[in-house]
Order: structure tokens, then sequence, then C-alpha cells
């Protein structure tokens, strides 16, 4: 826990510490038991072999995005230890400044309004599909008890997402940050961008374990389908860039001002060679040319290729399995 804190925030970490059981097994017993459940309501009502897969599904993800949130408090708990480094204020706005954060990430009541509205459109569109694959009441019920779980806990997961987006964007604009070009992929800019990444990858794979789930229940993927992965897909990747093109922007106007006044010195020098060629000079503007080149080669964004490419791995590869499938289905191969 931050030495800014004082007690748990998100009342997923809440719940897992009134179980007592470390993370991530807290969260992973109440999917295990809600697994349980629907395992007793198949063997009381015989069902195909295969609702016992999509109860599995379902109860993993439960687990993961519970888990998610959990998880995230940790990383901006992280970030809050890193504020000496990152901003360039006195103690005491840095702290009021991360305290507004943490109220709007974790304790607005808008975080489970979210997750209710979630959760019922969630239940809502998956009332056909549960008529389809059960073939009683019960089963129906049980299987959108699950699904609205699932949409209550995703829509809880996406306020907190959306609410970490807004605090990076503030990074900057509401405080001031200490910025370097030069800095090192282990400087408290770069860690504060990586918790922004860790985030994005985790809700990238709870996409993919969505996607997949659609593959391995047979569920018929059809246009509309593969518009809202792919959808799902971009903003997750859109998640992680766009709350960074405020510390980008001032990244590359702290690059280009210093590359002015690195061009202002080689003019000079280069007008000093001119007028006396002599080794000392020449050296002196090789180490110019040569510091350019370092500054250019420097990034103005606060995170590397290598994160951004395995990002796209992550949620492009399994949409292109899903795209597929959805075209060996059509071909009926």
């Amino acid at each position: 826990m931050s030495k800014y804190k004082t007690s748990s925030d998100s009342w997923q970490m809440k719940i897992q510490e009134k179980l007592k059981i470390p993370f991530p097994f807290a969260w992973l017993t109440i999917a295990f038991a809600f697994f349980l459940l629907g395992y007793a309501l198949v063997w009381l009502y015989p069902q195909p072999n295969n609702v016992i897969h999509l109860f599995a599904l379902k109860a993993v993800l439960i687990a993961a995005i519970a888990n998610a949130v959990v998880f995230f408090e940790k990383r901006i708990d992280e970030l809050a230890d890193l504020l000496p480094e990152l901003l360039h204020e006195d103690a005491q706005k840095s702290e009021q400044w991360l305290k507004k954060w943490y109220s709007i990430i974790f304790w607005s009541r808008k975080n489970i309004v979210t997750g209710f509205i979630l959760g019922v459109i969630v239940t809502v569109v998956s009332i056909e599909a549960a008529r389809s694959i059960f073939s009683n009441i019960q089963m129906q019920i049980y299987s959108l008890v699950l699904d609205f779980a699932i949409g209550f806990l995703g829509g809880s997961m996406l306020w907190t997402m959306l609410a970490i987006a807004g605090l990076m964007r503030s990074l900057g604009r509401d405080v001031n940050i200490k910025l370097s070009i030069f800095d090192s992929t282990t400087s408290a800019l770069r860690a504060a961008s990586s918790i922004l990444w860790k985030i994005a990858i985790i809700a990238a794979l709870i996409y993919v374990t969505g996607v997949l789930m659609n593959i391995i229940c047979s569920v018929k993927t059809d246009n509309n389908m593969l518009v809202v992965e792919a959808v799902f897909g971009l903003l997750i990747i859109l998640y992680f860039i766009i709350p960074q093109f405020n510390i980008h922007r001032k990244l590359l106007s702290l690059k280009r001002g210093k590359l002015k006044t690195l061009v202002n010195q080689i003019d000079k020098m280069f007008d000093s060679v001119t007028d006396a060629p002599t080794a000392d000079n020449i050296n002196q503007l090789k180490e110019l040319f040569h510091l350019q080149a370092v500054l250019n080669g420097k990034s103005s964004w606060s995170f590397g290729s290598s994160e951004l490419l395995i990002l796209l791995g992550t949620v492009f590869v399994p949409l292109l399995v899903s795209m597929m499938d959805w075209l060996f289905k059509r071909l009926h191969l």
C-alpha cells in the first residue's frame, strides 16, 4: 500500500481483504464458487457438454475482471510513490492532486453506477442467447446472473480505466512534471507510462478471453460481431496512446527547443571552421553533429516501440483468429 494511503480504495480490494485470501486467489475462489453452482445446476438439469465450458469461461472472466481492478489499484499506489520524482510541485499540492484522483477513480458513485448500467446492458443483450442455449428457465436465469456479474464488474473496471486515463492526461496540465528528453527507461516518467501500458495489456487479455470464448463455445460470428471486436481492440490501443499525447507534446516541444539551440551552435561553429579550419574547430563541429544525431534519435513519447508492438499483437492476433473462424464458417471449411 502506498505511503499516501491509510486504507484500500476499490471495493474489489476490500472484498479480497475481507476474505483474507491474497491476490489473486480471493476472486478466483469467488469465481470457482460461481462455477460449482453452475455445475450443480447442470447436474440437476442435464445440458450439452459445452455449457460447462461456457460457465467455466464466464467464471474466469469474473475473476479476471475483478482481479484486474485490484491490480490497477496496486499500480496506482506505485505511481503515488513516484510523485516526488515525477512531479515538479510541493508535497502538499502533489498530495491534494493524488487524493482528488483517488476519489475520482475509486470512491466515486459513478464507479458503481457504470457497473450497474453495463450489467443491465449485458444481461439484456444476453437474453436471446440464453434462451437459445439453455432448455429450462433455471439455467437461463443463472446464465443471466453470471452475465450481469460480468457486466457489473466490467463497468466498474471500465470506469476505473477511464479515470486512470484522466489521471495520466492531467500530468503536465493540472500539475507540473519533471521532463527530460534524455530520460532513461527507468525514469519516473517511463514508470508512469508503463503503468498505463500494464493496464492496457490486462484489458487486452480480458478482451482476448472474450473473443476466444465466442470461438470455443461456437457462438455464431457475424459481421456485426467482427465490427464490435475490431472497435474494442482499437479502443484499447487508443486508450494507451491518447492519454499520453499531452506528455508527448511537452517532450516534443522540449526536443525541438534543444535542437534549435544546438543548430544555432552548429551554425556558429561552422562559420568558425570556414574562417579558420583548424583541427580543433573541425573536431568541435563533429562533436556538435554527433550530439545532433543523438538528440534526433531520442523519442518524444514516454513509451517505447516494443511496448506498442506487444499491445498491437495482443489485440489483433486473436481478432485475426476470429476473422479466420468467421471466414471458414462462411466457406463451410
